[in-house]
């Protein structure tokens, strides 16, 4: 089994890239055998998303190549970083990239959702947009979780995430 992970920050100290590697870690050590594939986001930077640039140029290698690699996994682990209550917009813009190419930008995959944030939230705004995004988009996803309010470091996430599972 091939677990996909992805933080959808492109921040260099995500607590939402070491969430996803975490939880991957946790889930990969259930299903043995597992092999992980940790995307960064920053490796799929593009030009913002328009119908007029897609006209021009077509939709973005990088694009595709998000595609490919969820297509090669057989279950996604996700964690959303919020921004103003919403996706960050790199990730916004990738999904918009991604769907232009197909509707199934997850392919039906079986998806687990989580969040983490500093805000008074925790990642429940951006949680609840990607649940609502989920069905649209083809995630076949598991109950999402919010670790609501944690300020920091990856074992406080470890931790809460420990609690959550046992």
């Amino acid at each position: 089994m091939k677990i996909l992970a992805l933080g959808t920050s492109t921040s260099s100290q995500s607590i939402n890239r070491r969430l996803a590697s975490y939880a991957v870690g946790l889930l990969a050590t259930r299903v043995g055998g597992a092999e992980i594939d940790l995307l960064d986001l920053r490796d799929f930077e593009m030009p913002l998303y328009s119908t007029d640039r897609e006209e021009m140029t077509g939709i973005p290698k990088a694009a595709h190549a998000f595609l490919v690699c969820i297509q090669a996994a057989d279950a996604l682990v996700i964690s959303f970083a919020e921004h103003n209550g919403s996706y960050t917009a790199a990730f916004k813009n990738l999904l918009d990239w991604s769907s232009r190419a197909t509707i199934e930008v997850y392919g039906e995959k079986p998806a687990i959702f989580l969040s983490a944030s500093s805000g008074d939230m925790g990642g429940a705004s951006v949680l609840a947009t990607a649940v609502a995004s989920a069905l649209y988009l083809r995630a076949a996803l598991a109950d999402p979780e919010a670790i609501a309010k944690i300020k920091g470091t990856v074992d406080a996430l470890a931790a809460a995430l420990v609690i959550e599972a046992s």
